[in-house]
């Protein structure tokens, strides 16, 4: 019998599997998966990081969401409206606190400033998700930090999120997001109907 030989799509997912530095799950799926599938591996077990894949149209709608989601506390701004200063003061305490960021950091110039969103109460920045666009027909929701107490203010965030995603792009655009533990899948298997998980992970069988 062979042996499991396990691969990462990305080398640098192999290097630091729990730090900053995570492939980004667009970059994986357009370049990892097609070439080792290619070469005969399979997707390995579903373990984290793991990102899952869907489609604008699978998007959850607002009148769907509990009324208590426009109670927030804050203000509710794309990074459009924010200042630099305070998008970095964000930045710093997500990645003191080990969550991924986009390649370049969420100042990058990948980042969609009109499409990524952030809460704000008393000045400061308390949860921001990033948003990249990678291609004409796909779109990676690079980042999620939240320092908020009440969930509802997170999903009013991302209810503002998914708006305007589906005011930007057509129904069938691919939408990937990266999730590093149980409570971002399920966050993402409630505003996601149907969207599908994938695995960093490639295996198959050796004879060698």
């Amino acid at each position: 019998m062979g042996e499991i030989k396990v691969y990462a799509v990305d080398k640098d997912q192999a290097e630091n599997a729990a730090g900053l530095m995570l492939p980004q799950p667009a970059e994986a799926l357009r370049k990892g998966l097609p070439f080792f599938r290619s070469m005969g591996f399979a997707e390995d077990a579903l373990i984290h990081p793991m990102y899952y894949v869907g489609y604008v149209e699978d998007l959850k709608d607002r009148d769907k969401m509990p009324g208590k989601i426009s109670e927030k506390k804050g203000d509710i701004l794309p990074f459009s409206q924010v200042g630099d200063k305070m998008l970095k003061a964000a930045s710093h305490i997500s990645a003191k606190e080990g969550h991924p960021m986009p390649e370049g950091g969420i100042l990058s110039d990948n980042v969609d400033r009109d499409l990524s969103f952030c809460a704000v109460r008393d000045g400061k920045i308390q949860a921001y998700v990033t948003v990249e666009e990678t291609e004409e027909d796909m779109i990676e929701i690079s980042s999620l930090w939240s320092g908020l107490d009440n969930p509802m203010e997170l999903l009013a965030m991302l209810m503002d999120l998914i708006e305007a995603l589906k005011k930007s792009y057509p129904p069938e655009t691919r939408i990937v997001m990266l999730s590093t533990d149980e409570r971002v899948d399920k966050l993402i298997d409630y505003l996601f109907r149907y969207a599908e998980p994938r695995s960093f992970r490639m295996a198959k069988i050796s004879n060698g």
